[in-house]
């Protein structure tokens, strides 16, 4: 376990400017104690308690059970195709050395064009004993829903506003504990494919820049996880055997913290999410709970153009257009299954001169009563959070 970690998460120091992440309070079984006190460099508990988190941990739920099953769908960041290449992909466009080089997606959201260049992390393999690239992909799109999840929980997420730095989000977990919550929805993973995640994500660097008229306005660029720590505030001989329970910290997005700073943020059945069995599914879950904020049973279906999902999604990359749309099809039928839709529709376009050519298809989705009750849980908490 200790080569593991040397290998995998060995990282350059922090920047002179860039400060430690904020030391959480001691968890001792089901027990938190605060250290507001202490000996210098043990540092204290306030950004755990910062009311940016508190808001982002409320739910509008009906019971306990429910809000149980809640997290937050970040608005834009969860529009970023930033987990859109596979592992076979990913096989076919490494180099000869191993190398991937850094790639540009395109995407819209909101009206606004925009490109997602991601450069690929270079994590240390074990067996060949070299460096090989990585794209993030689904493993590393389940890892960061998981710790946004576990920063749900009371004392296990610190939010920072410094006068001299931008503000700062993350979340406070262990091994043992993140690997607990995917395998409690169905993804589990060894401590060693978690360990090269949480690799993958702090080392990948995205590039997400806006454009008008072929030019680009804006740009932000950070690695998926800025910052990855493991404090140890408790001195060696009296941490516990099992490293695994040693707690980390792990810095959000920026993108995520101005989310969670702004509230712009809508709670979704997470627990349905991590059920769906495939990633476009997924990826139709968050946008359906993004956008189609006023589902009702009798009102209008959303729409979506398959063109649309194939471009925002980069998740569409069969070079025959007939199994994409079945794949848009299957995702669909699980949405149905999971009782987000109760049926969609289809509109089919060809075009004006060959008749047989398909050149888009329509998708009209009409909600499940679920899906509706869950969106308008969602309106009265973000009716409530503004007042």
């Amino acid at each position: 376990m200790k080569k593991q970690t040397l290998s995998l998460l060995n990282q350059p120091k922090p920047e002179p400017d860039e400060p430690p992440l904020p030391v959480p309070p001691v968890r001792r079984g089901k027990k938190t104690i605060d250290k507001t006190e202490g000996e210098a460099g043990e540092g204290k508990a306030e950004p755990y308690r910062h009311a940016q988190m508190e808001l982002f941990r409320t739910f509008t739920a009906n019971a306990e059970d429910e809000r149980d099953r809640l997290s937050n769908v970040i608005e834009f960041w969860d529009g970023v195709p930033r987990y859109s290449f596979t592992q076979k992909e990913m096989a076919k466009m490494r180099d000869e050395k191993g190398v991937l080089r850094p790639i540009d997606v395109e995407f819209r959201y909101g009206g606004k064009e925009f490109i997602a260049q991601i450069h690929a992390a270079s994590v240390f393999d074990e067996e060949t004993k070299s460096f090989v690239d990585y794209y993030p992909s689904a493993n590393e799109e389940l890892v960061e829903d998981a710790l946004r999840k576990i920063a749900l929980k009371q004392m296990q997420s610190f939010f920072e506003e410094n006068p001299n730095l931008k503000p700062r989000s993350g979340v406070s977990f262990s091994m043992y504990e993140l690997r607990e919550e995917l395998a409690a929805h169905g993804h589990s993973r060894s401590y060693h494919q978690i360990l090269q995640s949480l690799a993958i994500l702090s080392r990948s660097h995205l590039i997400i820049s806006q454009m008008e008229n072929g030019e680009k306005t804006a740009m932000m660029a950070a690695n998926y996880l800025p910052a990855l720590e493991m404090p140890f505030y408790m001195p060696l001989e009296k941490r516990p055997k099992d490293t695994t329970r040693d707690l980390w910290g792990a810095m959000f997005h920026p993108l995520v913290t101005r989310g969670i700073r702004a509230q712009t943020y809508r709670q979704y059945d997470y627990a349905a999410l991590m059920e769906l069995p495939t990633q476009l599914a997924r990826w139709l879950l968050k946008q359906l709970h993004l956008k189609f904020t006023f589902a009702s049973r009798f009102g209008n279906p959303f729409k979506i153009c398959y063109s649309t999902i194939k471009r925002d999604s980069n998740l569409l990359n069969s070079s025959e257009e007939r199994s994409n749309r079945y794949d848009v099809e299957m995702a669909l039928m699980k949405l149905v299954e999971a009782k987000v839709l109760r049926d969609f529709d289809r509109q089919t376009v060809f075009d004006d001169v060959n008749k047989r050519k398909i050149v888009e298809v329509i998708y009209l989705l009409h909600p499940a009563a679920e899906f509706v009750d869950e969106v308008r849980q969602a309106n009265t908490r973000q009716k409530l959070e503004k007042k």
